[in-house]
């Protein structure tokens, strides 16, 4: 007779723990097998950044389809324009089919490219003239060694004082024709530079015949410096935000740069085009050349809006937003600057 052996209660506890213990990683063995990995906070995360590339990715491709498309459709516009166009003004009569119509430089130069992430900087109660939009201010701007130039302000400085609350940049103010109170209101905003010099394609004295150029009444000539020689002069090898308001002389400058067909050192440009009527500076030919010249040249018009403030003037006086973007699709910030990062993704942000 064989005898059957007992089992303490302790012993039958350890067993019965066992088990338990057994069928829990059979079970957690099967879900991960079935999900996606040993470890499934590990799995969710990288799930959830697989998830945050593939959306990106696909958003940075679609802004840039539609970015090419569009300039298509502007390319084959201005394939249209011919010779004689635009040297009266700054709208030409357009045939379509029976129909006739305006059509104003700015139609050839859409907001095509889409900033994921603009916003207005410096919007106050006068909406109408004041404030800038920019690109990427919480990302783009939040880079160590932020740099700003604000070319042109008349003492108003509602833009330069909101990006200085929004980011840790050095704001640099150029503008030669404010007066000595003004001058000393400026300089006393914490975070800004004030430099008594305006921008010019050579460094010397520039002659503002035009009395609508003129701020500080009673002056005719300002000293102005290239932006080559103001970039050394500061140290800087990159400009992030150029902002430039200096009443028709931007057209002049601006021709300067994109003939030169060098590297432009700054990612966005802000900028207000003027127009005025039976003035030397601002020649309606030559701005079409200006606006074709910065398109080949990789700046993108994020946003164009009139300024307002000038009521039935306001198609000649434009804002128009620019930001640098190379053939990759990605924005440029910085000299031969490869893409930057963002939530752990390559990225134009």
């Amino acid at each position: 007779m064989t005898r059957q052996a007992t089992r303490s209660p302790s012993t039958r506890l350890i067993f019965g723990l066992s088990a338990l213990l057994g069928v829990g990683l059979v079970s957690a063995v099967l879900y991960y097998s079935q999900s996606c990995g040993p470890l499934v906070w590990t799995c969710q995360q990288n799930r959830a950044g697989d998830h945050a590339v593939s959306g990106l990715t696909e958003q940075t491709r679609l802004i840039e389809a539609i970015y090419q498309e569009t300039q298509a459709i502007q390319n084959e516009e201005l394939a249209k324009v011919k010779p004689t166009d635009f040297t009266q003004g700054l709208a030409i009569l357009s045939a379509d089919g029976n129909n006739w119509r305006l059509k104003y430089i700015w139609d050839y130069f859409l907001p095509a490219y889409n900033c994921p992430l603009k916003e207005k900087i410096g919007i106050d109660r006068q909406l109408g003239d004041n404030g800038k939009w920019l690109c990427g201010v919480r990302t783009l701007l939040k880079k160590d060694h932020c740099v700003v130039y604000s070319f042109g302000s008349n003492g108003e400085t509602t833009f330069e004082q909101d990006l200085l609350r929004n980011t840790k940049c050095d704001v640099h103010v150029f503008d030669p024709t404010l007066s000595p109170e003004v001058q000393k209101q400026v300089s006393s905003i914490k975070g800004v530079t004030l430099h008594n010099y305006g921008l010019g394609i050579t460094d010397g004295m520039i002659e503002l015949s035009d009395s609508r150029q003129n701020m500080n009444k009673g002056y005719t000539a300002f000293p102005v410096k290239t932006l080559g020689t103001i970039m050394k002069e500061l140290k800087h090898d990159w400009v992030d935000v150029m902002k430039v308001d200096i009443e028709g002389a931007e057209w002049g400058f601006l021709a300067d740069l994109v003939a030169k067909r060098l590297p432009l050192p700054f990612t966005q440009l802000q900028v207000e085009y003027h127009y005025f009527h039976k003035s030397n500076i601002t020649v309606p030919r030559k701005m079409l050349d200006v606006l074709k010249g910065l398109t080949a040249r990789d700046m993108r018009v994020f946003n164009v809006e009139p300024n307002y403030w000038w009521a039935n003037w306001a198609h000649e006086f434009m804002e128009f937003a620019y930001v640098q973007v190379n053939k990759y699709g990605e924005i440029v910030t910085g000299p031969q600057a490869a893409p930057r990062k963002f939530a752990g993704t390559q990225s134009s942000f």
